[in-house]
């Protein structure tokens, strides 16, 4: 069985060990828009649900309406995707507005340091090629030769644990 070791010069003390913290986690983007002019065709279309394929739902969806002066109107709603805002609300009178929601997961940060290991190639008893040891696919409890796709064609490996690595530090010293 080969240990794959950790790279000493890597060990680095975790800052927030042993500290709650919170992951922010973006939840959805709501763009909204609110208009105030004269009547156009698209949003008195939109309105009265005649979308004669012209107009789709899924692009956006008027939530409020009045008529303000006998002449104008007054609308707002929400634009469904806010990476592809339709041309026509880049017109005289419209406000685009856009809420990014977040919400927090907390977490215990329990790792005590951050580490990386060294880069070892194992050859693949299939094939007779040096892969890298982050290139070979585990599945299950297998390991599959990213080359020939042999499977447990390598030696056992293992990964060494912090708690060897940090005693092989201290008796390098």
């Amino acid at each position: 069985m080969i240990i794959i070791p950790i790279k000493l010069s890597s060990i680095k003390l975790n800052p927030n060990y042993n500290k709650f913290g919170n992951y922010k986690v973006l939840d959805k983007i709501e763009t909204r828009f609110k208009y105030e002019g004269k009547p156009l065709d698209w949003i008195t279309k939109a309105i009265e649900n005649d979308f004669n394929n012209k107009y789709n739902l899924n692009e956006f969806l008027v939530t409020q309406y009045g008529i303000i002066n006998n002449d104008e109107i007054a609308c707002e709603g929400v634009i469904h995707n806010p990476h592809n805002i339709p041309k026509q609300f880049f017109t005289k009178g419209f406000k685009i507005e856009t809420d990014n929601r977040h919400f927090s997961i907390p977490y215990w940060e329990n790792q005590q340091y951050f580490f990386k290991y060294t880069k070892v190639k194992l050859k693949c008893f299939g094939c007779n090629t040096l892969v890298n040891i982050y290139n070979i696919i585990n599945i299950d409890s297998f390991n599959k030769c990213p080359e020939c796709e042999s499977l447990d064609s390598f030696v056992d490996y293992k990964y060494e644990k912090i708690e060897d690595a940090l005693k092989r530090k201290e008796n390098k010293k």
